[in-house]
């Protein structure tokens, strides 16, 4: 919510460094942008890591709310651009848009009241409604059971490095809307992305993105039903950071050297999409049915 829909992250930001400076502590951007996603338990518990175990943290957070609430007295809260009319678009074609955010729901529905975005959301999962917190992924499968949504076919949109892992881990689509959080060694510090043609890996996301320069990697597929495989279906990238792809008769592919087809015990070499379990096991859909392959032993069932 905050950072996607609502302008409110850059100001949070600053509160926090405010509140901070005043109690005689300099906490970092990078720290407070780090747990941007997370619910008030999971932050609390954060800080006293970070802090030591007698650290005030309710204090914090309450100069920080109250500075925040000054500021927006002065500057009423607006939808991020672009959000609005996102959401309608979605609407006048009845595809549900759910909000899945770390903010308690009390909050988070006053706020997009206030902002007038609230009538478009056909549901939301809110800060304490769930018992792990981003990055888990269950903030989302719990949104996605809200309307029988699969992850295949789910869109998540995030503007925070633990909302990006989380919408991974639970095997949606994920998109980035930059806010205050900037990728650098993360995830690798790499973009991939996948097609006809195989694989392609940028390995400098610094540069203006007209500049950016890809490398294409064509999966060598061992002994499946073709001796090289350029078209690949869907990737999932693993909590561990682990690259899988689904390719259309070249099996399941372990980037970079690894193989699964119908010889390991796939019921198929055209694999079509993947998705990580809580427990790491990686389930496959395929053309003549379904796998888990669980990466810790290397067995395949189905």
């Amino acid at each position: 919510m905050d950072g996607t829909l609502l302008d409110t992250e850059r100001i949070s930001v600053i509160a926090w460094q405010t509140a901070g400076r005043e109690m005689g502590i300099e906490i970092p951007k990078d720290f407070i942008t780090g747990y941007f996603g997370m619910n008030r338990a999971a932050i609390d518990e954060l800080y006293r890591q970070t802090y030591g175990p007698d650290f005030p943290i309710d204090a914090l957070r309450a100069r920080r709310v109250q500075l925040g609430e000054e500021f927006f007295q002065r500057e009423p809260v607006h939808p991020k651009p672009g959000a609005r009319e996102l959401l309608i678009y979605l609407a006048d074609r009845g595809i549900p848009a759910l909000l899945a955010t770390g903010t308690e729901y009390v909050k988070a529905r006053q706020e997009l009241e206030e902002t007038g975005l609230w009538e478009y959301l056909r549901g939301s999962i809110c800060g304490s409604m769930v018992t792990r917190c981003k990055p888990d992924p269950e903030i989302y499968q719990r949104a996605m059971a809200l309307t029988g949504a699969i992850p295949g076919r789910t869109l998540v949109v995030e503007d925070s490095q633990n909302g990006i892992k989380a919408g991974i881990a639970a095997g949606c689509k994920t998109v980035l809307i930059p806010d205050t959080w900037t990728p650098r060694g993360d995830f690798d510090g790499k973009l991939y992305a996948c097609g006809t043609l195989g694989i392609f890996i940028c390995e400098d996301m610094s540069r203006a993105p007209e500049d950016l320069t890809f490398t294409n990697y064509l999966l060598s597929s061992g002994e499946t039903s073709q001796s090289n495989v350029k078209d690949v279906q869907h990737m999932t990238i693993t909590r561990d950071g682990t690259v899988y792809a689904c390719t259309y008769g070249g099996g399941f592919y372990r980037f970079p050297d690894k193989v699964l087809g119908t010889k390991d015990g796939m019921m198929s070499d055209f694999t079509l999409a993947s998705v990580q379990d809580r427990s790491g096991n990686i389930w496959i859909a395929t053309d003549d049915g379904l796998n888990k392959y669980n990466p810790a032993n290397g067995s395949i069932e189905g």
